[in-house]
């Protein structure tokens, strides 16, 4: 049962592997076309355009994307475009059926699951693994996105003292800062030039970017065209905040840096103690494969394993707040 098991496991890992290969030739004609398309298009003062333009337009048009329920389309759209597209979909759909095939083969040799059980383990690791890929991209690019965002409301603040007004003051943010900050801030001034009015702009990047900093950037410009004010002194105070808290964010991580370190050494210690057995004296841990019993008690420590690294992440978090 385990062999035919596995076996059905790797035949329909590369029948999965098969389709996305030709999925993903259909996709490069399709993208070499519409970019031939976009390049008779490309002058001088449109360049920039047309490239926010095609950027925007490389989901809706990802043929993957006919994979995804309907109605999950605009939220995972949404999710795919608040971790900067630093993943495609091309590549999930590849990892998917690879980690589900992994922990359906590590389920049913170690904790003899059975076929149901291994199945169910199976398609629930091709479906967590890619969220947590995509939640780790997130993370990634919001601490990228806020160590450059206290520059760039200090360049704003300059450009608005030297006489520019806002919309020339973001364009300038967005050709000096480097990504992902200054991505951003193109595609904001891309909307603004296709005839987006300046607040639904600027509520569509809050959306897009997605942080409680950026929020606050947003509502100061908009409160100040609606009220009035000196905008220079308003972001000043802002961009002053913002490192505030970055330096808090910093300290604090310092502070758990010890905290962390023994959550990592604590997770990796008994798949090292369990390595080093298994070369020194490799019939020792054969008891926890051959024997019933052996499973549950392997169950029962992943479990216990798991149940403390969410307590310390709990922990963490709460610290970092």
């Amino acid at each position: 049962m385990p062999i035919a098991l596995i076996f059905s496991i790797t035949v329909m890992f590369f029948i999965v592997s098969a389709v996305a290969l030709l999925l993903t030739s259909a996709a490069d004609m399709r993208r070499a076309a519409t970019q031939k398309r976009l390049q008779t298009l490309r002058t001088g003062g449109s360049k920039q355009i047309i490239d926010e333009v095609e950027h925007r337009s490389t989901m809706a048009s990802d043929p993957y994307i006919a994979l995804i329920p309907k109605h999950l389309r605009p939220d995972f759209k949404r999710m795919m475009e608040s971790a900067g597209h630093a993943i495609s979909l091309r590549k999930l759909m590849i990892v998917a059926p690879i980690a589900g095939a992994l922990v359906a083969t590590f389920c049913q040799v170690f904790f003899h699951l059975g076929l149901v059980g291994t199945v169910i383990a199976g398609i629930l690791a091709g479906i967590l693994v890619p969220i947590q890929m995509i939640r780790m991209a997130q993370g990634k690019l919001k601490r990228e996105f806020l160590s450059q965002f206290p520059d760039s409301v200090d360049l704003i603040v300059r450009a608005i003292r030297a006489g520019l007004p806002i919309s020339a003051a973001l364009d300038a943010v967005g050709k000096e800062i480097a990504d992902p900050a200054g991505k951003e801030f193109r595609l904001l001034v891309a909307d603004m030039k296709i005839g987006m009015t300046f607040e639904e702009a600027m509520r569509r990047a809050a959306a897009r970017v997605n942080l409680l900093e950026f929020s606050f950037f947003t509502a100061s410009l908009i409160l100040q065209r609606e009220t009035g004010g000196n905008l220079a002194e308003t972001l000043e105070t802002l961009a002053s905040v913002l490192r505030r808290r970055q330096e808090m964010t910093l300290k604090t991580n310092t502070l758990t840096s010890e905290a962390r370190t023994s959550a990592y050494v604590m997770t990796a210690l008994p798949f090292f103690v369990a390595g080093v057995l298994f070369f020194v004296s490799p019939g020792y841990l054969n008891v926890y494969i051959t024997d019933p019993r052996g499973s549950w008690i392997l169950g029962m420590a992943m479990a216990s394993l798991m149940t403390g690294i969410g307590i310390m992440r709990i922990m963490l978090a709460q610290a970092m707040k």
